[in-house]
């Protein structure tokens, strides 16, 4: 008995690995991009210029950061990122909206429209682009040496969104220590200063002004070229890490293995927290109704079996059938108008009563006992009209063995 518990508790292991990936492979081959439904105040046009940055609503970035929605799947083959294919993504955003701006302008002055946007090129570069965050930045420092006008404005935008830190992935209600205090108020002290003018330059700048800029820029990166950030740069470990590790794949086991789950979109409250608050009422239905239905289908299938086609077993096997084919939801609605609203004899709703706070802890056990009786009959009739069919057939079979007969 005891070595069969181990062999099912350790099947549950590589299930719930299972179930897991099974889950994950559901949604990371659905088609859309994740997250992009849960769009913030103020969320603009793929690549549009959002609160001095290039990209989307900050918010949305966070959260896409946070669960590594912004990563590649299975391998991450950004790091080491070519400065051509970075260019190339923003050369195709600055077509796009040149066209978009030229179709504007023919339809303004009320011309034939005879220019073709191509928003899913313009979406997929911005997208992309977005995504690429911290290992961007490397490559876009060069461009921003190499590039000029429209260009070089373009790599500006996208290199100040890249250089963006993400606040610590913290709980909601999690403490602080004095260290992680002191990081905080470094990443916002380097985020605003990536919105200050020392690191951009005003629309139709001059050479001056660029110039002052790029020395800015070159500061900054010498400042920051020993955080770990770009600590793959140099060590082969870290990016051999990175490209296995860095990866959607690899945050959501590192997120589920630490049981963090995010936040509701509801309550902003964390789902993990919201389980265990919600456990209570769970296991008060689900523990009692498996007891009670195994204890009461092995007796009426004993029963049954003992009394074979007899009006026992041919009754009890009626009303058995009868509960089954019930919808355990529309019995509950029944009972709830019949038993709970007309006749007044259970509680319509709740756990406990509004005052069972006044109440001794006996009298809060019976009340909870009166507010359960009749979610735990709807929870407990269909497994037990199933359970005891099984239980009467293995009893049956029992009875005709030989060594019974015998």
């Amino acid at each position: 008995m005891f070595s069969y518990v181990i062999k099912r508790v350790l099947i549950m292991i590589p299930t719930f690995f299972g179930v897991s990936l099974a889950l994950w492979l559901v949604m990371t081959l659905a088609p859309g991009r994740p997250s992009s439904g849960q769009q913030g105040p103020g969320q603009g046009e793929p690549g549009a210029k959002m609160e001095g940055r290039e990209g989307r609503n900050i918010s949305e970035r966070i959260f896409r950061h946070q669960f590594g929605l912004n990563r590649p799947r299975f391998l991450n083959t950004w790091v080491g990122l070519d400065k051509a294919e970075v260019l190339g993504h923003i050369r195709v955003i600055l077509e796009e909206r040149r066209k978009q701006e030229e179709a504007k302008r023919q339809k303004a002055r009320g011309e034939e429209v005879d220019v073709s946007v191509d928003i899913k090129a313009l979406t997929e570069a911005s997208e992309t682009l977005e995504d690429y965050d911290l290992y961007a930045v490397p490559p876009l420092l060069q461009l921003l040496k190499d590039t000029q006008g429209a260009e070089q404005d373009a790599v500006l935008g996208w290199l100040r969104a890249s250089a963006f830190q993400y606040p610590p992935d913290r709980r909601k209600g999690q403490q602080r220590t004095d260290e992680e205090v002191e990081r905080d108020r470094r990443i916002n002290a380097e985020n605003k200063r990536l919105d200050s003018d020392e690191l951009s330059w005003p629309p139709g700048a001059g050479a001056e002004d660029r110039r002052r800029v790029l020395a800015a820029w070159t500061s900054w990166w010498e400042e920051n070229r020993d955080d770990p950030r770009w600590e793959y740069l140099e060590d082969g470990w870290t990016s051999f890490k990175l490209r296995m590790l860095d990866t959607q794949f690899g945050k959501y086991w590192a997120n589920l293995l630490s049981l963090n789950l995010g936040n509701s979109f509801k309550g902003n409250e964390p789902v993990t927290a919201i389980i265990w608050s919600k456990l209570k009422y769970s296991l008060s239905l689900a523990v009692p109704s498996f007891l009670i239905a195994w204890m009461l289908a092995v007796l009426l299938g004993v029963m049954g079996a003992a009394n074979h086609n007899k009006p026992l077993d041919q009754g009890s096997a009626v009303v058995l059938f009868m509960l089954y084919s019930i919808p355990s939801f529309l019995m509950a609605t029944v009972l709830q108008k019949a038993l709970a609203v007309d006749l007044g004899l259970f509680p319509v709703a709740r756990w406990e009563s509004v005052d069972a706070h006044k109440m001794n802890t006996w009298e809060q056990f019976l009340d909870v006992l009166k507010h359960l009786w009749l979610p735990l009959f709807c929870y407990t009739y269909g497994s037990l009209a199933f359970i005891s069919r099984q239980a009467r057939s293995g009893m049956l079979e029992v009875m005709q063995s030989d060594f019974v007969r015998t």
